[in-house]
C-alpha cells in the first residue's frame, strides 16, 4: 500500500517524495518547502501514486499554471 507524491515541472521528474500509507477515501494535506524548479517552467504537476486500486485516480493529480510577475 505504499504510496508516492510525484511532482513533474512540464511534465518532466522533478521530485518523488515516498507517503506513509494512506487508505482509500482519506484526505491528506501535503506540503512541500524548498522545491527546486527552472524559472522557464509554466506548469508544476502533482500526483500521488500507489499500488493499491482506486475507482477513480482522478483526484489523484493536480496541475498548476505559473503566472510570472
Amino acid at each position: 500500500k505504499l504510496s508516492n507524491l510525484v511532482i513533474y515541472a512540464e511534465g518532466e521528474l522533478i521530485k518523488e517524495y515516498e507517503l506513509n500509507d494512506i487508505e482509500i477515501g482519506t484526505r491528506k494535506i501535503l506540503t512541500i518547502y524548498n522545491l527546486i524548479i527552472p524559472r522557464s517552467v509554466e506548469t508544476v504537476s502533482f500526483e500521488i501514486k500507489t499500488l493499491e486500486s482506486e475507482l477513480n485516480k482522478e483526484n489523484n493529480f493536480v496541475e498548476l499554471r505559473l503566472i510570472k510577475v
